[in-house]
């Protein structure tokens, strides 16, 4: 019997209903320091001379905000646009990981619905060794071997499944991009594509404002 719907869906609500309720709990203050300390983060890790003495991390592994730089800092306003640009490369990524997941989809859906057969058997065969000494049930040979196909088909999806995953990280298309008029392509998988245009987006930056990149 097929398993509809994604078995995720009341987990992601619930995440999404938790993050609203602790937003909720903070005031308008709150939630504007939130985005500016992760702003002016981002910037002392392009910029840490100019940046870092902007945001003070705290005892309890936090961070709190110590000043802030002028609205029409020109520096800022770089960073903002670098920021920007890493945030296009995520978008496009994202892009292709809805690809793979409707590539996955029907292997994902035969895989579930084994794990969901041998679910049901197992907790029916618990229930007969509890009660063996009292009724002397035992698994039929049909069924015995209903166990070993649902398994072995389970085990077979789980590895075409792992085998788009790890095609999809390793053959990703590469992806091009696009900074100050100049088109970027990247290559590799996305960690590696991912690295490696945060590197470029760093150069532009250093060489924008005359400082060192930083290490």
């Amino acid at each position: 019997m097929p398993v509809p719907g994604d078995p995720y869906l009341d987990v992601y609500r619930q995440i999404a209903a938790d993050l609203l309720a602790a937003r909720a709990q903070r005031s308008a203050k709150q939630l504007a320091d939130i985005r500016e300390v992760a702003l002016l983060r981002y910037a002392a890790a392009l910029a840490p001379d100019v940046f870092s003495s902007y945001v003070a991390s705290t005892p309890e592994g936090g961070y709190s905000l110590l000043r802030l730089p002028a609205a029409d800092d020109p520096m800022l306003a770089r960073v903002i646009r670098i920021r920007d640009q890493e945030y296009l490369f995520i978008d496009t990524v994202d892009e292709q990981y809805v690809r793979l997941a409707e590539e996955m989809a029907p292997t994902y859906s035969l895989w579930r619905q084994y794990g969901a057969e041998q679910a049901e058997y197992r907790d029916e065969y618990a229930q007969r060794v509890s009660s063996r000494d009292s009724q002397g049930r035992r698994g039929s040979f049909v069924a015995l071997e209903q166990t070993y196909n649902a398994y072995k088909w389970s085990k077979i999806h789980e590895q075409d499944l792992d085998e788009l995953a790890l095609g999809f990280n390793n053959e990703v298309a590469p992806t091009e991009m696009e900074v100050s008029g100049t088109v970027f392509k990247l290559s590799g998988g996305l960690d590696a594509q991912y690295t490696e245009w945060r590197e470029i987006l760093q150069r532009i930056f250093a060489l924008e404002t005359g400082l060192p990149p930083a290490s």
